[in-house]
């Protein structure tokens, strides 16, 4: 029998979280600085947090 963990589930919204950052900014851009590429990590998630929707699982 396999035993899911009970943190699991916020663990992998976390992860899923990253994926998407990865996704929709940090490959598609170029930084000449840590400091621009921080930048474009914050902005991110500030437009993020301003429309939050859950994640789902299948689709």
């Amino acid at each position: 029998m396999h035993l899911t963990p009970t943190s699991s589930s916020w663990l992998n919204q976390v992860e899923r979280f990253f994926a998407l950052l990865t996704d929709k900014k940090i490959r598609r851009g170029i930084y000449r600085s840590v400091a621009a590429l921080r930048a474009d990590i914050a902005s991110f998630i500030d437009r993020h947090n301003a429309d939050p929707k859950p994640f789902r699982c299948c689709g």
